[in-house]
Order: C-alpha cells, then structure tokens, then sequence
C-alpha cells in the first residue's frame, strides 16, 4: 500500500488497519497521524 491509497481511505478505514497491525493506542489518533 502506498501514501496515495492511504490518503484515500477515510479515517475509520485507517483505523481498521492499525487494529489489524496491532498498532497501540491507535484510536486516538488523527487521519493524518495514521497514514
């Protein structure tokens, strides 16, 4: 997945990928702190 895929997801289709990566305390984050 590139940057241009990532920009074009919304925040709660980031947020599904930081759970699947195990990233912690993802939820609090912003769209832009996700990609």
């Amino acid at each position: 997945m590139n940057l241009a895929e990532l920009e074009n997801k919304t925040r709660d289709e980031l947020l599904d990928i930081a759970k699947q990566l195990d990233i912690p305390a993802f939820s609090g984050l912003r769209k832009h702190e996700l990609i």
